[in-house]
């Protein structure tokens, strides 16, 4: 089941990232241009960006290079799968919805896109696996829409736009400014080490372990075991 959340205080969330895991994947070049974001009655359009999973363990987080034009409705991000075409699938694997007014609208300070950081429900990340960020708004009239901002090259996946709001997608020719947050999977500790070899003489002393032998005084000899490269071995 899909958990979706709305950041920014308009809905109550479950299973959001308190913080984001380190930075996986990134396509964060100096912007050369963006694509709007848009749903009118007439026209819609959808972005969205490919990327491969280099790191297995949870996505909890990705940032978005964007910008604001008028006053588009919420803008909503999913984590989708991708099928064997390389287009985002029908499986939202995340979704979290944020406000408009969380983009900025500084021209000055980033004319194409600043960065905004958009918090997801974990979502399993599985190295090598192709997963895809879709980007959407709300209902918008005239020039409103939210601009997701293009440069450079990412080698491990593709941008992608849908004019008929996400039935269908075409090569943007560009690859969208992002970058991916995953919290690596846990490392399980080492088993424990099996216990030594039994002990098969009556003859112990003070805890430690004796193996017939020819000591003169006891009439047995000390074994002492190490666990070493798997295996325990007679350090006597």
């Amino acid at each position: 089941m899909t958990t979706a959340v709305l950041i920014a205080g308009l809905l109550s969330t479950t299973g959001v990232a308190a913080a984001a895991g380190p930075v996986d994947q990134v396509q964060d070049a100096v912007p050369a241009g963006n694509l709007g974001i848009f749903d009118t009655p007439d026209v819609s359009r959808r972005v969205a960006q490919t990327f491969t999973a280099g790191v297995g363990g949870t996505l909890d987080q990705v940032d978005l290079q964007l910008a604001l034009v008028g006053a588009p409705g919420p803008l909503t991000v999913q984590i989708r799968g991708v099928d064997a075409g390389g287009q985002p699938s029908a499986t939202v694997l995340a979704s979290a919805t944020l406000p408009a007014a969380s983009i900025s609208a500084d021209t000055a300070a980033c004319p194409l896109g600043c960065w905004v950081s958009v918090p997801l429900p974990p979502s399993a990340s599985t190295a090598g696996t192709s997963y895809a960020i879709v980007a959407s708004v709300g209902a918008t009239t005239g020039a409103d829409e939210v601009l997701w901002a293009f440069g450079g090259s990412y080698a491990a996946g593709d941008g992608l736009l849908s004019g008929d709001r996400g039935a269908t997608w075409d090569a943007a020719g560009v690859d969208l400014g992002f970058r991916t947050f995953v919290t690596p999977a846990a490392v399980p500790p080492p088993p424990p080490p099996p216990p030594p070899p039994p002990v098969t003489s009556d003859c112990r002393q003070q805890g430690h372990r004796w193996w017939p032998g020819n000591d003169r005084r006891r009439g047995c000899r000390e074994h002492h075991w190490h666990w070493r490269d798997h295996g325990w071995h007679d350090e006597d």
